[in-house]
């Protein structure tokens, strides 16, 4: 399957939800440069109030699981459902060749001692890519 999906997650504590450290975190990309590397794959980027906001990539060979995004090659499209999203689940997105889908999430979660913030971005593109795909804007956004 000729798909590229760029999962990146960002979190944050209530010291960078406001000051400079909410510039810092307001300056962190939704779309990252793709390492080159045989399709399909997951470009995994993490980025946290903790680590200084500075990304940190892997690759995993297989694409996200489906209770996060579920992924059919029709042939001449991409069907994409974003099963994370229950208002989403049942309503397909759909992707031509050579374009790109963009779903930004937010949500906020407690521990023990703090609420965190979350921005999980995802980047999916059907057909071949470059290092710069995620770097244009994309053909739609959800």
């Amino acid at each position: 399957m000729d798909v590229a999906v760029q999962w990146i997650s960002l979190s944050w504590g209530k010291a960078a939800r406001g000051g400079p450290l909410a510039t810092r975190r307001n300056a962190c990309p939704v779309g990252l440069p793709l390492p080159d590397h045989p399709q399909p794959f997951t470009h995994r980027v993490v980025m946290s109030q903790w680590g200084d906001f500075e990304p940190r990539s892997r690759i995993e060979t297989a694409l996200p699981p489906e209770d996060v995004v579920a992924l059919v090659d029709l042939g001449d499209r991409l069907a994409v459902w974003f099963t994370l999203l229950r208002k989403e689940r049942m309503r397909p997105r759909y992707v031509l060749r050579n374009q790109y889908i963009r779903l930004t999430v937010h949500s906020r979660e407690t521990t023990e001692s703090q609420w965190i913030w979350k921005r999980d971005t995802f980047n999916i593109a059907y057909g071949p890519v470059s290092g710069e795909t995620f770097l244009l804007p994309p053909n739609h956004v959800v």
